[in-house]
C-alpha cells in the first residue's frame, strides 16, 4: 500500500507537470521588464574608478573590487559595484552626482513592483522580510516582499539593494510547487531529488513492479506436467 501510494503520487504529480504551462507557473504573464534607459558611455572610465573608490570607502575599507557595470536603477544611470565573484553587487553610485545610494524603500519596492506588473489589479501588501519563507528558497535577504489583489495571488520579490524582482510567484507555482514535493518526496525543503528516502521508494517500486510481472507470467503458464483435469481426484 505505501508503495502504490508513492506510486499514484508520482503518477498524478507527473501528470500536473505535463498539463501545466511552464509560462504560466513562472509567472511570465504577469511580469514585463520596462525598457531601460540609455546611459551614457562618458559616464565610464575615471568617473567609475571614483565610484568603485567612493563605495569602498563607505563600506569600511573593503577592497577586492572586481567589476564596475553601469546601468540604471530606478530611471537613473547608476554604477553597480561588485566585489570579487560576488554574483550580487556590493552596492551602487550615482553615475552623475557620485554619491552612494542606498538600500530602496518599501515604497520605491512598491513602485517598481507595479512598473513590472502586467496585470491591473493593486497592491495588497508590502512587507519586509528578513527570514526566508519556502517559497522563496535561495535568494538573498533581507527582501521586501510585494503582493498583487489579483486571483492568482502575485507576489514579487525585491532586492533592497539592487531594486531588482530576484524571485516572483503565484498561485500556479504553489501547486506546482506542492506537487514537486510529492514527486520528489523531499517535505522539507523540496529542492533535493536525490535524497534516501526517494531512492528507497524507488527500489521498492521497482520490486513491486518486477513482482507483478513475475506473478503475471506465472498466471499465464500452461500446466504443469503431471496435472490434469482428473489430478486433484481422490
Amino acid at each position: 500500500m505505501i508503495v502504490g501510494v508513492q506510486l499514484l503520487c508520482w503518477i498524478v504529480s507527473g501528470a500536473v507537470f505535463v498539463f501545466n504551462d511552464i509560462d504560466n507557473v513562472h509567472g511570465d504573464y504577469e511580469f514585463e521588464r520596462p525598457i531601460a534607459a540609455a546611459v551614457d558611455p562618458g559616464l565610464l572610465g575615471a568617473r567609475a574608478r571614483r565610484a568603485a573608490a567612493a563605495l569602498t570607502a563607505a563600506s569600511g575599507g573593503i577592497g577586492g573590487v572586481s567589476k564596475v557595470v553601469l546601468t540604471t536603477r530606478m530611471g537613473r544611470p547608476v554604477f553597480a559595484v561588485y566585489q570579487g565573484n560576488a554574483r550580487t553587487p556590493l552596492g551602487f553610485v550615482d553615475a552623475e552626482t557620485g554619491t552612494v545610494v542606498g538600500p530602496i524603500q518599501a515604497a520605491q519596492a512598491e513602485g517598481i513592483a507595479k512598473a513590472h506588473y502586467k496585470g491591473s489589479a493593486g497592491v495588497r501588501s508590502v512587507r519586509w522580510l528578513e527570514a526566508a519563507p519556502l517559497e522563496y528558497r535561495g535568494g538573498p535577504l533581507p527582501v521586501y516582499r510585494v503582493d498583487f489583489d489579483d486571483s492568482k495571488h502575485t507576489s514579487f520579490f525585491i532586492s533592497p539593494e539592487s531594486g531588482a524582482v530576484v524571485m516572483r510567484r503565484n498561485r500556479p507555482w504553489r501547486i506546482f510547487d506542492f506537487f514537486w514535493m510529492l514527486h520528489t518526496m523531499d517535505y522539507a525543503n523540496r529542492d533535493d531529488f536525490n535524497h534516501r528516502l526517494i531512492r528507497t521508494a524507488a527500489v521498492l517500486a521497482a520490486l513491486a513492479g518486477l513482482s507483478g510481472a513475475v506473478l503475471l507470467f506465472q498466471r499465464f503458464l500452461p500446466l504443469r506436467r503431471g496435472r490434469g483435469p482428473d489430478s486433484n481426484r481422490a
